[in-house]
């Protein structure tokens, strides 16, 4: 087979979709020296930069394809006029599955198509989102010859809202880095993290902090928390917005809560290893994987019981039925900080349950379904 991968999200960062497409290639590489892959990608400014930018795998069967091209002309013509122009960037180079590990598919004739569909929050939660790309969402997830989630629970969206039969949805769980994400000791955690000025005992969650994350029940419950809980403080991963600081000021909580950003993944390593609890209260997820690393870190997690989350955490996780309860939240952010053979019995499950998630597993999945597609 050969394979056109498309990167474009990759060059958007080193978290969600980027993340994925670069764990997909490297995992890919190390497996499979049978078939071929082109990374197909499109950029224009800082053309060069960008290009020594992307991680390609340095393997005989991985070949690079990028166009010096405007995104916002590739998109306006693709997607907006509908014109086909992907593929005839990609007309000549006998491509015979095209992947998009975000949620559209070009309009390609030429060959079978595999697109990853990572979660339905455009649908569910049209009010938090972008919804520009809705209706290609839709017609991807329709039309493509091979449909991955990452999560049950994003599968049982596309069954219940798309319509679409199950037993067409490959669920392909993402993986995790446990060379990266492992506990580090104490001393070296607090060496890798110096310069973020931690307090000495806290709780931690993970953004961007979206509306779907919950951040403002997370700020009421710790609120709600704190008597019986000093020293903990709150430390949010991530920018902050101006409701959030507020809010927290409102609270009386403002010199409780730290924000940091810009962290490296041994840096993100270090942090989760030395919170005393995971706070996640998100309302919507389609994996949940800032879960799955604080779990391969050892920190003792606390979920809300919805979408992926329960999936991903099984029995490693302390639950809540109703996120958006801050009375609730606070009761069982005070259970998992003061009672630490519960802590310790979760970050030891966790720790476990980690290590059924490898981006090997993910990579070799995929390519099964790539198999399937051209099949089709």
């Amino acid at each position: 087979m050969r394979i056109a991968i498309e990167v474009s999200p990759q060059l958007e960062g080193k978290r969600g979709i980027g993340l994925y497409v670069e764990n997909l290639l490297r995992s890919l590489s190390a497996i499979d020296r049978e078939n071929e892959y082109v990374v197909f990608t499109w950029f224009y400014r800082d053309y060069r930069a960008k290009l020594a930018s992307l991680r390609i795998p340095e393997a005989p069967n991985f070949s690079t394809l990028a166009y010096r091209l405007p995104d916002s002309l590739v998109m306006a013509t693709e997607w907006n006029l509908r014109i086909p122009v992907i593929s005839a960037l990609l007309k000549g180079r006998d491509i015979d599955v095209y992947h998009s590990p975000g949620p559209r598919l070009p309009y390609l004739s030429r060959c079978r198509t595999v697109v990853t569909i990572h979660d339905l929050i455009c649908e569910k939660f049209p009010a938090w989102v972008n919804t520009r790309f809705l209706d290609e969402s839709r017609r991807a997830a329709r039309t493509a010859d091979g449909l991955i989630a990452d999560s049950a629970s994003t599968r049982n969206d596309l069954v219940e809202l798309y319509g679409i039969a199950p037993q067409k949805v490959d669920v392909i769980h993402l993986g995790v880095d446990v060379k990266t994400f492992r506990p580090v000791p104490r001393r070296e955690a607090l060496a890798a993290a110096a310069a973020y000025r931690l307090p000495e005992k806290f709780i931690l969650d993970v953004g961007p902090f979206e509306p779907r994350r919950n951040t403002e029940t997370l700020l009421r419950a710790y609120a709600l928390a704190k008597p019986d809980i000093a020293p903990h403080k709150l430390v949010l991963v991530g920018r902050p917005s101006a409701g959030l600081t507020e809010l927290a000021a409102g609270l009386g909580i403002a010199r409780d809560v730290t924000f940091i950003s810009g962290l490296s993944p041994e840096e993100m390593a270090a942090v989760y290893s030395l919170s005393s609890v995971f706070a996640h209260l998100s309302l919507y997820e389609g994996f949940g994987l800032s879960l799955l690393e604080a779990m391969a870190c050892g920190s003792a997690p606390l979920i809300s019981d919805v979408s992926s989350l329960p999936e991903i955490g099984g029995e490693a996780c302390l639950k809540v039925e109703d996120p958006k309860n801050a009375e609730e939240c606070a009761a069982a952010l005070k259970r998992l900080v003061l009672d630490r053979a519960l802590a310790d019995e979760l970050g030891a499950l966790g720790r476990a349950r980690a290590g059924l998630f490898s981006w090997e597993d993910t990579a070799r999945k995929t390519l099964e379904c790539y198999r399937r597609a051209l099949a089709a």
